[in-house]
């Protein structure tokens, strides 16, 4: 196996850094699968499928699945911040880091009641404004993180990071999210527990 080039030195992946990101999505219709090939043994062939695949049915979730099929991705540029602790970014043998991919707020976006509140009011666990930090209008969803293998970062064109106070909100939110804050006076608890998981989680 290739080992990729390392593009960004692990010391400067710093958390609230934006980076751009290759992320993996699926860029167009119809879409191309990967299958086993029916005329090659051993081999595989790319099929594509109108509609997506034409999987069997799971009956508990609804959702179609094949064993036999798998989508073909391509990496979109965008960018992202770091979340993950700097113990970890800066670890050699630590190939990974998370991230918050950033999504553009379109001029369709601003007449969502949504959208609007989260610009306005920014109080949805959830979604959080970063205003114009990569150049345009910008949110994060917070309960979407990727995993994201380092040598995926490529340096933006400025060096942008999210200022300290609004980490500390986008931390608290993720938490949040992600139920490691379990009581609602940790809100406002200055007691600073050694071992309280919702601070550990907010780096505080």
């Amino acid at each position: 196996m290739s080992v990729l080039p390392r593009l960004v030195s692990y010391d400067k992946i710093l958390r609230g850094k934006i980076f751009n990101v290759a992320v993996p999505h699926i860029s167009k219709r119809p879409l191309d699968f990967v299958i086993k090939s029916p005329r090659h043994e051993k081999l595989y062939e790319v099929i594509t499928k109108l509609d997506g695949f034409e999987g069997e049915r799971d009956p508990k979730t609804g959702k179609k699945y094949s064993p036999t099929l798998k989508v073909v991705t391509e990496f979109k540029l965008r960018p992202a911040i770091i979340i993950q602790n700097d113990e970890f970014n800066q670890r050699e043998q630590y190939l990974y880091t998370v991230v918050l991919p950033v999504s553009k707020i379109q001029d369709s976006d601003r007449t969502d009641p949504v959208m609007q509140r989260v610009m306005k009011e920014n109080d949805l666990k959830e979604m959080h404004f970063i205003g114009r930090l990569p150049g345009i209008d910008s949110y994060i969803t917070i309960d979407n993180p990727k995993v994201i293998h380092k040598n995926l970062l490529f340096e933006s064109p400025v060096d942008i990071s999210v200022p300290e106070e609004m980490m500390i909100e986008i931390m608290k939110k993720y938490a949040q999210c992600f139920e490691i804050k379990r009581i609602k006076e940790c809100d406002d608890c200055s007691k600073n527990c050694e071992k309280c998981e919702y601070k550990l989680a907010v780096n505080k």
